[in-house]
């Protein structure tokens, strides 16, 4: 399966345009998640615009080396919000069920029987990435508990006008998805005529009540293997500088191996004249195999080499 690589052109609708591609989904959570971290570094009132969904991209091409451009992201992008927008009017239908658990809904058979297909798809399973969407695309808490009927957030979008801030424009103006065999929830499909009422991002649903909390915190974003790999050398760099910094220690004292055969000499009933005498003789370098059989040698044996050594010196 491909994963981004490549541009095509679909000819045969008036206008060329890039083709879509398929996604994995450690692919789609990282886009969400980039969007995600993005706009909370962003100022109130920050709309997205065509550089944002340019920068997404390049991450995107760094993490996976998928060859996607702007345009590919941006339906990708555009694709997961309007899913929301079906997961959110659903949430706020009074008459269906939400297991937050599994993060999904429970929609009566009458109220299936008047959903389009892609919608019914989407909803009838688990929502794939409902934590992203809903911190991505909605400012609320849409766990049903502040569900209105479907009639009412429509008139409630009508009266209020509202639009969407995120510079994309309202998806409402978009053209709606056809219903295609066997559409899986994370495929682009292409777009064709539009539909009578979206709630769009609806201001009676993006409040959310004082003193409510998320029902379940978003994981988490894994390091990448780049980030990784730069922090580590980081850390090595800075304990290299530390230690350059940082005064050598002092030398160690070098232990004298023959610091117990000395002692031994010392202690010898001779005078102080021939103890030197001894000593000289034995600390020169060409004298070091004596030294260490002396080292090793009982005390019989070195009291005897000494008194020899004096009276040979001393020509007795």
């Amino acid at each position: 399966m491909g994963k981004g690589k490549g541009k095509g052109k679909v000819e045969g609708e008036g206008s060329t345009r890039e083709r879509s591609i398929s996604w994995d989904d450690d692919q789609t959570k990282f886009m969400l998640d980039w969007y995600i971290e993005y706009k909370k570094e962003q100022h109130a009132g920050f709309i997205w615009k065509t550089q944002h969904h340019l920068k997404c991209a390049d991450a995107l091409n760094r993490e996976f080396a998928m060859g996607v451009t702007s345009t590919q992201v941006t339906r990708h992008y555009r694709h997961y919000k309007e899913n929301w927008q079906i997961v959110e009017r659903a949430l706020n239908n009074s008459g269906n069920g939400f297991d937050a658990s599994k993060c999904k809904l429970t929609i009566s058979e009458s109220e299936k029987a008047k959903l389009r297909d892609r919608d019914r798809r989407l909803l009838a399973k688990p929502i794939k990435y409902f934590h992203e969407m809903q911190e991505l695309f909605s400012g609320s808490n849409a766990n049903g508990s502040l569900a209105i009927d479907q009639q009412t957030c429509c008139d409630i979008d009508n009266k209020s006008g509202s639009s969407d801030h995120e510079g994309l424009n309202d998806v409402s103006t978009y053209a709606h998805p056809i219903d295609i065999a066997e559409e899986d929830s994370d495929t682009l499909p292409s777009p064709t005529g539009p539909d009578n009422c979206s709630p769009g991002t609806s201001g009676v649903s993006k409040k959310r009540p004082r003193g409510v909390k998320s029902p379940s915190k978003r994981q988490p974003k894994p390091k990448s293997r780049f980030t990784d790999a730069t922090e580590k050398i980081g850390n090595t760099m800075d304990r290299l500088v530390n230690q350059l910094a940082s005064p050598p220690p002092p030398p160690m004292p070098q232990l004298d191996p023959y610091a117990t055969m000395w002692k031994r000499i010392d202690a010898l009933p001779i005078g102080s004249k021939d103890k030197v005498a001894v000593g000289n003789y034995l600390g020169r370098q060409e004298n070091e195999g004596v030294r260490g059989f002396l080292a090793a040698s009982c005390d019989t044996t070195l009291e005897t080499w000494v008194y020899q050594f004096i009276c040979d010196r001393d020509g007795v």
